[in-house]
């Protein structure tokens, strides 16, 4: 998607990078790469970088995944 002057702010997803969501997470790059093994962190692909949709992660401290 193309972000333009017509493009509406509701439209976009908040998504945190992977520091962002390990700090917000509190765990560290090991247990990052643990987790996605496991199915509990399924990040969204940017151009070559990962992301992490603001909702997961917000379930994941909700849910106390750690």
């Amino acid at each position: 998607m193309q972000i333009n002057e017509e493009t509406k702010t509701d439209q976009l997803i908040p998504v945190l990078t992977s520091t962002e969501a390990r700090k917000a997470l509190g765990i560290s790059r090991s247990t990052e790469h643990r987790w996605m093994s496991k199915g509990i962190l399924q990040p969204t692909h940017i151009g070559t970088r990962k992301h992490y949709l603001l909702a997961d992660i917000n379930d994941l401290i909700t849910e106390g995944a750690s």
